[in-house]
């Protein structure tokens, strides 16, 4: 019963974390995909507009990447990086096509070779007078993501605790309750079984064992009488 309860448990808990893991991506896109927006609107746009440079960009492409701790890259729509704010990839050139994420705005890959690791790569593009001219791009470690969702799951294993706790209880009182009074009704019946019918079982019980217990002492009981006779006859 523990190694069902234990196997059905782990079972459970690796699908609630393959679902929390993909709920936990599901969020941090939607968040990443706001920032991205608000980066895109508020100033890429205005790059080309004219109202802001590359370098005033960069300073608050800078802060906002120290607050939510990820990547963010400016890319313009011949694939070269205008602005990244790691500083390893600016003036790259890379053969980025928004449609190779299909119908999501995201990737999780490393994103046209430019990271070691895995990460969540979402964009969004800038507009102006009506034409895409580039994309913002914000990446995450898939990792960390992977870190998050695990941390939060953690509790999970203090629940598979408590179980096991309770059923091991469980099997405690099972063995007090039914499994004793089972083996001493089978040891009386082996005794009956070979023809000594000087002891009964006696364990004061008005439940359904009880009532078995019963039943056999007064199978037992009518058995002996009947050999009794038989001796006297």
């Amino acid at each position: 019963f523990l190694l069902v309860t234990l196997a059905a448990f782990m079972l459970t808990s690796f699908i609630i974390s393959q679902l929390t893991y993909k709920h936990q991506v599901e969020e941090e896109e939607s968040q990443l995909y706001q920032e991205a927006s608000y980066l895109s609107t508020i100033y890429a746009t205005g790059y080309y507009e004219g109202t802001i440079t590359l370098a005033e960009i960069s300073q608050v492409f800078d802060a906002v990447d120290t607050v939510v701790d990820c990547n963010i890259m400016m890319i313009d729509n011949n694939g070269t990086i205008l602005l990244d704010t790691g500083g390893q990839h600016t003036n790259k050139t890379i053969k980025f096509d928004p449609t190779d994420a299909g119908n999501r705005n995201r990737f999780t890959d490393d994103f046209y070779g430019l990271f070691s690791h895995q990460q969540l790569s979402v964009f969004y593009p800038v507009t102006y007078s009506f034409n895409t001219m580039g994309y913002i791009v914000i990446s995450r470690p898939i990792s960390t993501i992977k870190a998050s969702a695990e941390s939060f799951f953690n509790y999970n294993y203090i629940t598979m605790l408590i179980i096991i706790a309770l059923n091991i209880i469980f099997i405690v009182l099972f063995i007090i309750d039914v499994s004793k009074p089972i083996q001493i009704i089978t040891a009386q019946t082996d005794a009956y079984a070979k023809g000594d019918f000087s002891q009964t079982i006696k364990l004061n019980r008005s439940d359904e064992i009880g009532q078995l217990a019963d039943a056999l002492n007064y199978m037992g009981a009518s058995i002996d009488s009947i050999n009794d006779y038989q001796r006297k006859f």
